[in-house]
């Protein structure tokens, strides 16, 4: 995926896990109605995207809310005279991916035996 921030440009193949992605797609719907929150989700996917160019602060699931992580991005990357035009374009196009990503319904029943059953697990064993 080709992002384009600033002077910032690269074609990058972004690491993130997929219960993080699901968050931030959630978090994403949720915003729509909050242009400063959904500022806010575009500039926090960066963030999580660009993870290891350390451009941007880290992202810590474990104790960083989204909205809150993404004010401090919109920060870093407003100071860096970053305009929001392309905050949400590269952020759009980050999101999508993180979308892509979460198993669809029919995926998930595809693949609803993925846990053995208790008499399938004996025969393992």
């Amino acid at each position: 995926m080709k992002i384009q921030i600033g002077k910032f440009q690269k074609d990058i193949e972004p690491n993130i896990s997929i219960a993080t992605c699901l968050e931030f797609v959630l978090i994403w719907g949720s915003a729509s109605d909050d242009s400063a929150s959904l500022l806010r989700v575009h500039a926090s996917a960066i963030g999580v995207a660009l993870e290891d160019y350390a451009l941007l602060p880290s992202y810590k699931p474990e104790r960083d809310k989204i909205l809150v992580y993404g004010y401090k991005c919109l920060d870093r990357l407003l100071s860096q005279n970053v305009t929001t035009d392309e905050i949400y374009s590269s952020g759009a196009k980050i999101l999508s991916m993180m979308l892509d990503r979460i198993p669809k319904q029919k995926e998930v029943k595809e693949k609803e035996d993925f846990f053995c059953s208790p008499e399938e697990e004996i025969k393992d064993i």
